[in-house]
């Protein structure tokens, strides 16, 4: 599984603001692992009261238009996590990745660039493949 062993390595700057969610992760998920949201039907109504944190459940496996962010805690089955969905952080290329290109996650592998659909970032640094870059997550 390509995801840092160190857990999510979020990369502060002055003007980033991250935009995080949290839910309950529906496996053992660590921290840096990328993640996609499931849940039920109908759990939310139309106003805010119905929202809870069980609402929103995450779970691995995260390739293609299922990718949701990259889980910032590690966190046990039906454990609280904590998920980013923008802001800047440390991936993993699965193949040589150059800074400023767009980049999509094509599961276990890592990232890769992509031109098409399914993007999820773009690549502030350049990295060769199972090499660390940073990654502008939502960008």
């Amino acid at each position: 599984m390509a995801f840092n062993t160190l857990g999510a390595q979020a990369v502060l700057r002055d003007s980033n603001t991250p935009r995080n969610i949290d839910g309950m992760a529906r496996e053992a998920i660590s921290g840096g692992q990328p993640v996609m949201a499931s849940g039920g039907a109908a759990v939310v109504s139309s106003g805010t009261y119905s929202y809870n944190t069980g609402s929103i459940t995450f779970s691995l496996d995260a390739s293609g238009a299922l990718f949701t962010g990259i889980s910032l805690t590690t966190a046990g089955s039906n454990s609280l996590i904590t998920v980013m969905r923008r802001g800047d952080i440390l991936a993993i290329a699965a193949g040589n990745v150059l800074a400023g290109q767009s980049v999509s996650y094509v599961g276990s592998g890592g990232f890769i660039p992509t031109t098409g659909s399914h993007i999820v970032g773009r690549a502030i640094t350049y990295a060769g493949s199972e090499s660390y870059f940073v990654l502008d997550l939502g960008a």
